[in-house]
């Protein structure tokens, strides 16, 4: 209880420190149901808007001063649909500057215009961003990061009108729950935020605290939205798409992956509809039943296409009784029929073998989309073959499977480029089908780095625990294993595009140009300079804003050519992002950037969830993951009520991302020298994941640990026949967990707490911590003496540090932007 107590002081100091600056309450109005929902013309002459509470006090933006000329807004909803009201008081109608425009064009913010932003889960991260001019035209964008990145390529199902009257203007906006991506989470209590832009008198206003835009963090709070918001959570994946040939047409199935997550059983009509560049529209359904909780694959089709090609798809989820929509999505599907694919599973990185990885066999599926019957009276032929000629192996299938598995011996094949071939042959001995890819076998080379199945990094046959920071010189301290640039003792990581040629590139993409012959050059004397040194690691092209898709493809096949020794890094800032370019890099580092505000103690730190689930779903395995860590003060960059991270938020994020899968990370410590949280901190986390890092590089362990509750997260991993554990309270509520291992009874009566100078007692597979909002415990059964300070001890620098610059005698003390 001593050390709990301790960890708690530890942390009240640190939220003492992040109140230093003041900060209003938060405004919280009321939703109102209505019965009859408005006509929409933009006028807010309908009755129902009487019933609705005036929301008034719009602040000028970025202060707390009243706006010169007022906004009324009005919110009502009803099962279905949130209704939004604005009313601009403005004497100089005349004067309003606005126009029609085309959906999403970004000059309707030149206009008179309104913005609501809405965040239905409470977020203070994800929301939705709705903007009409006076005209009524409209613009709307899916905002992430607390509102500092937003895509624009969302496209809700939303309505709205506006009116222009004698001393005012107005809108009137209808928002259908199936448009918001409602989640079991979403309760009767939203952030919103009410905006108006006024070009007549040239001031910005809203309700948010200060006056804030796109700040989720300072969103004003609204309740009573006590609609049965659980009919809307449906969770929706990628279809994957069956195809086969008949009679000269393409007929494909779309296999949906649906999750119930409404509470409920539901009997649901899922609808998808293909439209091609024709116009012509197919719709087909299917129906079924869906317990609470149940994942299933809806199979929609099958839909007959006259050509190959890109598709309109929509999908619609709707009560199988009522009628009534509960989701809806449209987004674009690329059809096209392969009759026969290889894909290689051994080698599976870059398609080829590295001299360090020893391999014994290539293992390749052949997948034939060819009707049953066919097969069956069909030969399956596949030959492997040395790129300038020659024979290295060859084998022979009768009655080929739709998905052939192939094994062949490749220890003696010499270095160089080859061919494997399958050719499916009739009973006439006439090619049916025919396909082929390339491998290659790479001659030995000092400091080679290439992906194993396990999802690590192995640098000449070794396992590499990813452990980097991003290109501080002063960010220097010995834990870490590579560094952007040149610093000594680490693998080096190079930045090969920055501002200037990335624009070259960005500009060559939008003129639908390949990559232009200065940059190819550019690029091939870059590979030249890090190639063959032997503690070179890895080329980073791009970061959040990357240039079209084609062109950074492109630059990856170049990178592959001239260098397939070193992979190529991408860091995102969005899922859209990194699902968007995963084939354009061999590393995909996230960074998902949780909002520090200096009204929290601990801040919420649940996106790097999130984040982590959806990147591995969509590596699948395939590429490495990463954590890239936020290390710097946003508030620092104009956005008011931010602080630095703590420590204990910093450990939080790093370990959270690794027990979720990610594995490795990289400390992107901008503004090291001003903060102790950093040039204190860093060093001792580096030291602590450093020390770690060989339980990380060992496979997950099969024993199940079982906590009874979703929000704890875990990662088991065994080094030496000795456990380690990673724990955290994935939660902004803290409390006791029990935690069951099978079996760690008979390896330990107790468990050491890393980095906490303390051990938890077990009994019955079993034992019980108390955890702190997003709290990470690290429990080993091993002895060793890990050399690491306390995270308490950690803090007491820190605290130290920052309280000597209070004393007396100092002329200004100021500990974070804004204060």
């Amino acid at each position: 209880m001593e050390k709990w107590n301790k960890w708690i002081l530890c942390l009240t100091i640190f939220g003492l420190l992040g109140f230093s600056g003041s900060v209003s309450a938060e405004t919280t109005f009321r939703a109102v149901r209505t019965s009859s929902p408005p006509v929409l013309d933009g006028k807010l002459t309908d009755a129902c808007w009487e019933k609705a509470a005036p929301v008034t006090g719009f602040k000028i933006q970025d202060g707390n001063k009243p706006a010169a000329r007022q906004t009324i807004g009005y919110v009502l909803y009803d099962d279905n649909n949130i209704y939004i009201g604005l009313k601009c008081l403005e004497p100089e109608t005349k004067n309003i500057k606005t126009a029609v425009r085309k959906r999403d064009e970004g000059t309707i913010y030149g206009d008179d215009c309104v913005e609501l932003m809405l965040d239905p889960a409470l977020s203070a991260n994800d929301y939705l961003h709705f903007a009409v001019n006076a005209s009524g035209s409209q613009y709307d964008r899916y905002c992430r990061e607390g509102g500092l990145n937003g895509d624009v390529n969302w496209n809700g199902k939303w309505k709205s009108a506006s009116f222009i009257g004698e001393d005012y203007w107005s809108c009137e906006v209808t928002i259908p729950f199936l448009t918001l991506g409602i989640t079991p989470e979403v309760g009767s209590t939203w952030g919103i935020n009410l905006c108006r832009e006024n070009k007549v008198s040239g001031e910005n206003s809203s309700i948010a605290e200060m006056g804030a835009f796109n700040v989720a963090g300072r969103f004003a709070r609204i309740t009573g939205l006590d609609a049965n918001l659980k009919d809307y959570c449906y969770r929706v994946g990628e279809p994957d798409i069956a195809k086969e040939i008949k009679e000269g047409k393409l007929y494909a199935v779309l296999n949906i992956p649906v999750e119930n997550s409404t509470g409920g059983e539901q009997r649901a009509k899922i609808e998808g509809f293909l439209a091609g560049p024709d116009g012509k529209v197919q719709i087909k359904s299917n129906t079924l039943t869906m317990k609470p909780g149940e994942k299933v694959t809806a199979p929609i089709g099958p839909f007959v296409l006259d050509a190959q090609g890109e598709y309109q798809y929509g999908l619609i989820i709707a009560d199988a009784k009522t009628g009534s929509t509960r989701y809806l999505s449209e987004t674009k599907l690329d059809i096209r029929y392969v009759p026969m694919a290889i894909n290689l599973i051994e080698p599976f990185y870059r398609d080829a073998i590295f001299a360090t990885q020893k391999m014994e066999n290539i293992v390749f599926e052949v997948k034939a989309e060819i009707e049953k019957e066919k097969r069956k009276q069909s030969r399956l032929y596949v030959k492997v073959e040395k790129e300038a000629g020659g024979m290295l192996a060859e084998k022979e299938i009768l009655s080929p499977e739709a998905v052939t598995k192939i094994t062949l011996p490749c220890s003696g094949w010499p270095d160089g480029k080859m061919r494997i071939t399958a050719v499916l042959k009739n009973v006439q001995g006439e090619s049916a089908a025919e396909t082929s890819c390339f491998l290659q076998k790479l001659a030995p080379r000092k400091g080679e780095v290439w992906l194993g199945r396990d999802g690590n990094w192995y640098v000449d046959g070794k396992k590499f625990f990813y452990l980097a920071s991003w290109g501080y010189p002063e960010d220097n301290n010995p834990y870490y294993a590579a560094a952007w640039g040149n610093q000594p003792g680490k693998k080096s990581i190079i930045m090969l595009i920055f501002s200037v040629d990335g624009e070259l590139i960005t500009q060559a993409g939008a003129a639908g140009k390949k990559l232009p012959p200065e940059m190819v050059n550019l690029v091939k004397e870059r590979i030249k300079q890090n190639r063959d040194n032997p503690d070179f690691f890895a080329y980073h092209t791009f970061d959040e804003v990357l240039p079209p898709l084609a062109i950074t493809k492109e630059l990856y096949q170049l990178l592959y050519e001239e260098d397939p020794y070193h992979p190529v890094i991408v860091t995102h800032d969005s899922l859209e992002s990194l699902v968007t370019y995963m084939d354009c890099a061999d590393q995909q580092d996230y960074h998902c950037y949780p909002v520090i505000t200096k009204d929290k103690r601990i801040n919420d730190l649940s996106r790097v969830v999130e984040f982590s689930r959806i990147t591995l779903a969509a590596v699948r395995g395939t590429k490495f993951v990463s954590f890239l860590d936020q290390a710097f003060n946003y508030g620092d960059y104009g956005r008011a009520g931010d602080r630095i991270h703590n420590y204990y938020e910093s450990r939080g994020k790093m370990f959270l991302a690794l027990i979720c899968g990610a594995n490795g990370v990289t400390f992107y410590n901008r503004g090291l020298e001003h903060y102790p949280e950093l040039y204190i901190g860093a060093p001792y986390l580096a030291q602590e994941l450093s020390f770690l890092g060989k339980a990380f590089l060992e496979p997950d362990s099969t024993i199940p640990v079982k906590t009874g509750n979703d929000k704890i997260k875990t990662r088991l991993k065994e080094v030496d026949g000795e456990l380690y554990l990673f724990v955290s309270n994935a939660d902004m509520e803290p409390g006791e967990v029990k935690i069951t291992v099978p079996g760690i009874s008979s390896r330990s009566k107790s468990l050491a707490v890393v980095s906490e100078d303390r051990n938890v007692p077990v009994s019955s597979d079993s034992f019980t911590d108390k955890f702190d909002t997003f709290e990470v415990h690290v429990y080993t059964t091993s002895k060793e003496k890990t050399g690491l300070l306390t995270v308490n001890e950690i803090c007491k620098k820190i605290e130290a540090v920052n309280q000597d610059r209070k004393k007396p005698g100092n002329l200004a003390f100021q500990m974070f932007e804004g204060d």
